[in-house]
């Protein structure tokens, strides 16, 4: 999966080097290897019954996006994406590619979770998660990534997974709110997103809701520098041809008018 991704992908953006001698990189999640993801989010028929919001869960062939986002459905699109070594960008990653414009306006994006305390809003959630953090000695707040967590119970209800990773908690976690996130709630669990306006929020208590103004649209990966080095050369040479072409087109046009106007 990872040729494929590295064959077709149409813009490659470097996160950071990984700790095992592989570069973390973004691309842009388009095309057929996001239908062939999104295809395998709607296998389990018993979780398609489960969110109400499904309707906002789908794939658009004219743009080669999904549409609609919420913590449940994108969690669930992250467990599949983990099955090949990819899962959706953490916060502190996603605050990268919107510092390199890569994120526009007008959509909203899920990250993750921030955990408070035990109360409401989705206190059943927040009781469940707490108690597994207290096990991993998780002070709180904990910000959550989706590749931190998984789904239980036919998805309606979420765990941190064997293998948390990138996971932020306790005073260090306070910090990354209080200078990052405009945004943010103090009591139960609540989505880590970025608005439609280039906001950051730490407070929308829906974590089942989702419309078609949400998008998934950068996914991470790991590879080494050879493989993205030939990647991105091939990236840009497939950029270049086609405008290329499009100038050739346009040259025989402006021609080809030319030479009419000499026949008049």
């Amino acid at each position: 999966m990872l040729d494929r991704i590295l064959e077709t992908a149409e813009d490659i953006v470097v996160i950071n080097k990984s700790k095992k001698d592989k570069v973390v990189f973004a691309f842009l999640f388009k095309g057929e290897i996001t239908k062939h993801y999104f295809d395998k989010t709607l296998a389990n028929k018993e979780e398609n019954k489960v969110d109400g919001s499904k309707r906002f869960w789908k794939y658009d062939p004219k743009k080669g996006l999904i549409t609609g986002s919420s913590t449940i459905l994108t969690l669930r699109l992250d467990e599949e994406l983990r099955t090949d070594g990819l899962w959706i960008p953490t916060a502190e990653e996603a605050m990268f590619l919107d510092k390199n414009k890569k994120l526009p306006n007008n959509v909203y994006r899920d990250y993750g979770i921030v955990v408070f305390n035990d109360d409401n809003p989705n206190k059943d959630v927040a009781k469940r998660l707490i108690k597994e953090a207290n096990k991993r000695v998780y002070q709180l707040p904990i910000l959550v990534p989706f590749k931190a967590l998984k789904l239980i119970k036919t998805g309606t209800q979420i765990s941190f997974n064997k293998d948390a990773e990138a996971i932020i908690s306790g005073e260090e976690a306070k910090q990354y709110l209080e200078n990052e996130f405009g945004h943010k709630g103090e009591s139960g669990v609540c989505r880590l997103y970025r608005g439609r306006n280039g906001d950051w929020g730490a407070y929308w208590n829906g974590l089942d809701y989702s419309d078609d103004v949400g998008r998934v649209d950068f996914v991470c990966g790991e590879a080494t520098r050879p493989d993205l080095t030939t990647a991105y050369e091939n990236l840009i040479k497939r950029q270049y041809d086609v405008q290329i072409k499009e100038l050739a087109t346009e040259r025989d046009e402006k021609l080809g008018t030319f030479i009419k106007s000499l026949k008049r």
